[in-house]
């Protein structure tokens, strides 16, 4: 590539495969699980996105990010906390804390959440007991801490419009879960196996044997 001559087109396909990315977003006007051209200025191509629940939206970015995948980010960088931030660390107002799906979708249909730009994350840190995510920016080393800042779990939650993340990122977390729960399946078989007696006894109470054995399963599995 180097000493190459390149259009930003071909240069994009040199480095990104198709199919190489899921594009996901999270808006209420159109149904989870199904694929949507977002309806946002910069979107003139008509790209679709896969519409998902903003807390799985997040647990795919927290995922990726643990596992060393870096995230594309789109989303709205006009609040006062983006323009201000305190030592590199941005947050929603106060009243903006603890943002929901309704409220995002709000924040979208008003106008308050736009497409204004991308940035990647590349990593998340804890301060006061808060998460917030380390964010790479294009705008120089003078900026923010070295061209870096910090977006607070509540700001992602409320003003990103899109995530972008390897379909890597996403397979290794489908093989957590499902890793989760044949472990769930595993153990429920050990305590059976454990336990033969509970399933000869001869039960003349059921609803108290029912109640027992839920308790016994909780404590076990716990």
């Amino acid at each position: 590539m180097t000493g190459e001559g390149y259009t930003p087109e071909e240069f994009a396909n040199s480095v990104c495969f198709p199919g190489e990315y899921e594009m996901l977003t999270s808006f209420t006007h159109h149904p989870f699980g199904e694929r949507f051209a977002l309806e946002t200025p910069d979107n003139q191509t008509q790209e679709v996105f896969l519409n998902v629940p903003i807390d799985q939206l997040m647990q795919y970015i927290r995922n990726a990010i643990s596992h060393g995948h870096p995230v594309c980010w789109e989303g709205d960088i006009s609040e006062e906390g983006f323009r201000h931030p305190r030592h590199g660390f941005v947050d929603v107002l106060p009243s903006q804390l603890l943002s929901t799906q309704a409220s995002r979708q709000r924040e979208f249909e008003s106008l308050k959440t736009t497409d204004d730009h991308v940035m990647e994350i590349i990593g998340m840190i804890s301060k006061n007991h808060r998460n917030y995510y380390v964010c790479r920016n294009s705008w120089g080393n003078h900026w923010g801490k070295a061209g870096h800042i910090c977006l607070s779990e509540d700001y992602l939650r409320l003003k990103t419009i899109a995530a972008v993340i390897s379909k890597e990122a996403l397979k290794k977390l489908f093989l957590l879960v499902h890793a989760h729960k044949q472990l769930i399946e595993d153990k429920k078989m050990e305590f059976f196996l454990l336990f033969p007696s509970i399933i000869l006894a001869d039960i003349s109470n059921r609803r108290t044997f029912a109640s027992s054995l839920r308790q016994k399963v909780i404590r076990f599995l716990g």
